[in-house]
């Protein structure tokens, strides 16, 4: 009897802790970018037609702000093609799924891992979880990094894998 009673108890532990091993495994997305970091980026533009007025950007700048857990806020300047500056912050969170239009996306997603984009675009479009496609090294700005791939029905982006700065884009209007 007491044999029996030990299996049942172990199969129970084993049965318990194979379904709880995925919640307790789960890790929150990790933001790897660090307060007060930034980049640049230069633009071109490419195609026939012209892009929408708030999408003809030839310049902008992105420095990270505070950082609490997966949310943090950027301040984003543009340089439109008409000359004029314009500037905001932007507020992401990982784990609602505030990813800005994919300009940083959670850090290092390998192939087949997933973030969460909530954005709808005005309805027409139901939340998504984005699978990274590929990963390959590459020189990017001057320095080897390891490059992810992902892509929507909109846009193909690639970011460094170690920040998940994006360091590529394009996008059809």
């Amino acid at each position: 009897m007491k044999v029996f009673t030990a299996l049942i108890l172990a199969s129970i532990i084993v049965s318990v802790s194979i379904i709880a091993s995925p919640t307790f495994a789960y890790d929150e997305s990790s933001v790897g970018v660090k307060e007060g970091d930034w980049i640049e980026y230069n633009i071109s533009v490419t195609g026939t037609g012209t892009p929408p007025p708030t999408h003809d950007v030839r310049w902008f700048r992105i420095q990270v702000l505070q950082i609490q857990g997966a949310a943090f806020s950027v301040n984003l300047t543009a340089r439109y093609a008409n000359g004029t500056l314009g500037s905001a912050i932007w507020k992401f969170n990982f784990t609602e799924g505030n990813v800005g239009g994919w300009i940083i996306i959670p850090s290092n997603l390998g192939p087949g891992d997933t973030f969460y984009d909530s954005w709808t675009f005005f309805g027409s479009r139901e939340p998504v979880n984005v699978t990274i496609q590929r990963e390959e090294q590459k020189t990017v700005l001057g320095a080897s990094r390891t490059v992810t791939y992902g892509s929507d029905w909109v846009r193909h982006k690639e970011w460094d894998k170690a920040t998940g700065v994006f360091v590529g884009s394009s996008e059809r209007f």
